[in-house]
């Protein structure tokens, strides 16, 4: 079978593969065809709802209801942190920033995983509605949060402060 719709995150390589997170997985697609990895590959189930390859190749799913998987060789593993309890098991959005450190959008907040060590972005920091769904760094190298129920946040030095009304988010 195919892919599964619906189709819920996108990543490709510089090379031309696709890959693809849905319902039923993740499904990579190049030039000699496609291979979709589901739970008997490593995956534990639920959506994948965001999809990262990085800059040494390695392609991490992040899944509601099951937290963060990286692909190693043709199966992947599970790579999710319980950082102070906070619920890290809904990851729904990823970065990669200059300088390697791996962001995840969680529902327990914002983390940060640098050299393996992760650190948890949340209410106490400043960050206002813990699910963090979407995650840019812009040119300047500053991170950029948009949360549920908090809208956008600037995210620098271990502190998240609300952006709404200088761009006039939800006005």
């Amino acid at each position: 079978p195919g892919v599964e719709l619906p189709i819920t995150a996108l990543a490709a390589d510089e090379d031309g593969t696709l890959w693809i997170g849905s319902i039923s997985g993740v499904t990579r697609t190049d030039r000699n065809g496609s291979r979709t990895f589901r739970i008997g590959d490593g995956l534990a189930g639920g959506w994948v709802r965001c999809l990262l390859r990085d800059r040494s190749g390695t392609t991490w799913a992040g899944t509601e209801g099951r937290g963060l998987f990286r692909l190693r060789g043709e199966e992947f593993e599970a790579f999710s942190p319980v950082v102070e309890e906070k619920a890290t098991d809904f990851v729904i959005s990823l970065l990669e920033d200059r300088e390697g450190n791996l962001w995840l959008g969680t529902r327990g907040g914002l983390i940060r995983m640098r050299e393996g060590v992760f650190t948890t972005l949340g209410a106490e920091q400043g960050l206002v509605g813990e699910l963090a769904r979407a995650v840019f760094q812009d040119s300047r190298g500053r991170v950029w949060v948009g949360a549920d129920g908090g809208g956008l946040h600037l995210c620098e030095g271990g502190r998240c402060v609300p952006m709404n009304e200088r761009f006039r988010v939800g006005s």
